[in-house]
């Protein structure tokens, strides 16, 4: 069995439980054994299928290696070296008779961030319909919800411009959905997708006060039996307040959701090669960010588009280019043999957040989103899109174990992104673990310092700095400053040791004319009166201390930036590959099942009874076993004594109850007093010595021989002690006598 039958095969089974495990909760016999944790239990399993739905699908793909990073800062062209194998990155499609230039027809550069979806670059064909060439995946209608909340928060700023529903205002918008909800519908929502939305909110948007209030409210818990229930309409209505109930993001919603409907919902579609081809008739390309422009407008143009099931259909092409998750693209000619097992998958640029600098308006105009959506509809429609598009789109793929290895672009300036040093150390430790599991491990992490090139400029401050600070400078603004902290992954990859796994690279399309010689497009040589120059600066590179700390080789690394029409590319390619196995991704998969069989199952083990006598003696003898060591232990600490205070019952709160209970309780009529005599005199009880009284034995036959608690696989020992040798003293649960009841 190969490793990804393996992996399908294993996920199969853990679906196959959980779907078991749902059904055993469904059943009223076993709802009441869960008792009150019943619902949080089954919320936690749905979860869990979520999880391993998405699992089965990424085993279904090969392992892929991600390009990242802020926005313009050479991605692109890391992309195109290492995706071609000659001078030019070409694409097959279905159907057509040549290869199509990427870089010519389908993203030329412009000289700005022009995508807002995944590319994968890929040796592996996947078939499509006749006339529709172009494979795309798709958003689901969970991912639209989430997008529209995550957007809503971090562009829309509402702490600061927005007031949040009170409690009763939450439970009153349930109620009023909870009337109308009739039969289940084919809307694209199930249980399992509530609970997942709900757990994208607390983890990705956790500071939000509104996460806070809907869980406190129920909502969640509400929603999962209403969302099922209800149409595209009314569910534009019952997810508002997830963005504030601004209409032009409930309206974007309802554009979105009833475009998946139309498509019946499904998560791969196909589109006309005119649909990315720049050269073609004047239409936008649905992979140019500018098609978001048009989002809010109706009489955006149609394009055809049909699902991976038959249905073909007409959606605006700006809504094609939202529901857009990634473009599949054939590569030509294999670049590098990891290309046979490994794919490439480009991210679009990741952005800040926030909105622009005057959404404070007048005194009495309106402020923040509402002043934007007044004064700006169309462009705030298109970068609120953008913006949680492209950071969900990593969020989602990094859950769905997409990425098992990250090639990281940073470029020369400080970084205005504050989140993402926060979404780079996430991925870090859900990848290689905490600091100690990473000791002898290959970091799957790539640092790439783009731009590189930008440094051979003469500087004025040369002579007074030295040559040594511009060196220092780039380490400082795109490494430490932003992932500087003194517990981060880069200071301390691994006890102790920081990260190394830095690379340099620069842009040989470029042209230098100031330091290289040129025969057309192509780098022939170093200009020789340049020579001595690039020395120079080779050594103060190599003298700089941030250098020797953050990278393995800083020499070759620097020759490697250097080579004529490659700008260390190839060197990172290179590096790249011994990560890049068939093993790698399989591993990881296996990792997150058994961590999510362990999971669930310490959820559900405590409700599971064996049938075998055997089984169910021995595991009480081990509860029993582990009770007692941790008496021994108790005993050996001296602490016995404490432990048996904490047992007892507090005598002033104890009387306190009583009294409560005597006071709240019906006056009744006293029995009359011969009732009292028999009660009093039959007392079973009434000789029993009181707590921690000494025991009196009455009668004059033999007294009873002492009982003593021993260790298990301990022999019994007789005492010796003498009874008054000292004074009395707890000499431990191991050798105290027990004296027998009555």
């Amino acid at each position: 069995m190969d490793l990804t039958a393996h992996d399908l095969a294993a996920a199969d089974a853990t679906l196959a439980a959980i779907d078991g495990a749902v059904d055993w909760m469904q059943r009223p016999r076993n709802a009441a054994r869960l008792g009150e944790q019943g619902a949080a239990i089954e919320r936690e399993v749905r979860r869990g299928r979520v999880a391993a739905r998405r699992l089965r699908e990424s085993a279904g793909r090969p392992m892929a290696v991600a390009v990242f990073g802020p926005s313009q800062a050479g991605k692109s062209h890391l992309i195109s070296v290492l995706a071609r194998k000659g001078d030019t990155l070409l694409a097959r499609f279905d159907g057509l008779p040549a290869p199509l230039g990427y870089i010519d027809r389908i993203n030329p550069d412009k000289g700005k961030e022009a995508t807002g979806l995944v590319t994968r670059f890929t040796l592996r064909p996947a078939p499509s319909p006749p006339g529709f060439p172009v494979h795309l995946r798709l958003l689901g209608h969970a991912d639209v919800i989430k997008i529209l909340a995550n957007t809503w928060f971090f562009e829309g700023n509402p702490g600061r411009y927005e007031t949040w529903p009170e409690r009763d205002a939450i439970l009153a918008h349930v109620e009023a959905f909870r009337g109308i909800a009739g039969p289940a519908v084919r809307n694209g929502l199930d249980i399992d997708d509530v609970w997942d939305i709900e757990d994208y909110l607390a983890r990705s948007v956790a500071e939000s006060e509104l996460t806070k209030r809907l869980k406190s409210a129920g909502f969640w818990q509400a929603a999962a039996t209403i969302v099922p229930r209800l149409d595209i309409d009314r569910l534009g209505a019952f997810f508002a307040p997830l963005w504030g109930r601004h209409a032009p993001l409930t309206d974007l919603y309802l554009r979105l959701v009833r475009g998946l409907e139309r498509l019946g919902f499904c998560r791969d579609a196909f589109v006309p090669i005119e649909a990315i081809d720049v050269t073609g008739t004047g239409q936008q390309s649905i992979i140019d960010v500018e098609a978001l422009t048009r989002l809010a407008m109706p009489d955006a143009d149609p394009m055809k588009i049909r699902s991976d099931s038959g249905i073909e259909t007409e959606l605006p092409r700006p809504v094609v280019t939202a529901l857009a998750a990634e473009l599949r693209i054939v590569i030509d000619e294999k670049p590098f043999d990891f290309f046979d097992h490994t794919d490439l998958l480009d991210f679009p640029g990741y952005r800040g957040r926030g909105l622009p600098g005057d959404a404070d308006g007048g005194e009495d105009g309106p402020v923040g989103l509402a002043r934007a959506f007044a004064t700006q509809p169309a462009a705030t429609i298109r970068d609120m899109m953008l913006r949680g598009k492209v950071e969900y789109l990593f969020q989602r793929y990094a859950a769905e174990q997409e990425i098992s290895a990250m090639l990281l672009c940073l470029k020369e300036s400080n970084m205005d992104i504050r989140q993402l040093p926060e979404v780079i150390a996430r991925w870090v430790e859900a990848t290689h673990g905490r600091v100690a599991a990473r000791e002898g491990v290959a970091p799957l992490l790539y640092v790439v310092l783009t731009r590189f090139d930008m440094h051979f400029e003469a500087k004025s401050s040369d002579e007074s700095l030295g040559l040594g600070a511009r060196f220092h400078g780039r380490l400082d603004a795109s490494l430490l400053k932003p992932f500087g902290s003194a517990d981060g992954w880069l200071r301390n990859w691994a006890n102790g040791a920081p990260f190394r796994n830095t690379f340099l690279m620069r842009n040989p399309n470029i042209r230098n004319m100031a330091i290289f010689d040129f025969d057309g497009l192509r780098e022939q040589r170093v200009k020789p009166e340049q020579e001595a120059w690039i020395a120079r600066l080779r050594a103060a590179f190599l003298a700089t201390e941030e250098v020797n700390l953050h990278l393995a080789d800083p020499a070759r690394a620097f020759d490697e930036m250097m080579r004529l029409n490659d700008g260390g590319a190839g060197y990172i390619a290179r590096s790249l590959a011994p990560v890049c196995r068939p093993t790698l991704k399989s591993a990881q998969i296996r990792a997150r099942l058994t961590a999510l069989r362990s999971r669930l199952g310490d959820l559900l083990g405590h409700f599971h009874v064996s049938t075998d006598l055997d089984e169910r003696l021995a595991e009480r003898r081990k509860v029993a076993d582990r009770v007692l060591e941790d008496l021994y232990a108790c005993d050996e600490r001296h602490r016995l004594g404490s432990l048996i205070r904490a047992f007892m019952i507090d005598g002033g709160r104890l009387a306190d109850h009583l009294h409560q209970a005597e006071f709240r309780r019906p006056p009744a009529e006293a029995p009359a007093a011969e009732e009292l005599r028999p009660v009093i005199a039959a007392a079973p009880m009434a000789r029993r010595p009181r707590p921690g009284a000494r025991f009196r034995r009455h009668g004059t036959g033999p007294r009873p021989r002492r009982r003593q608690i021993l260790r298990p696989g301990t022999r019994h020992r007789r005492r010796t002690d003498r009874p008054h040798a000292g004074p009395r003293r707890d000499r431990g649960l191991a050798r105290r006598p027990v004296r027998p009841g009555p």
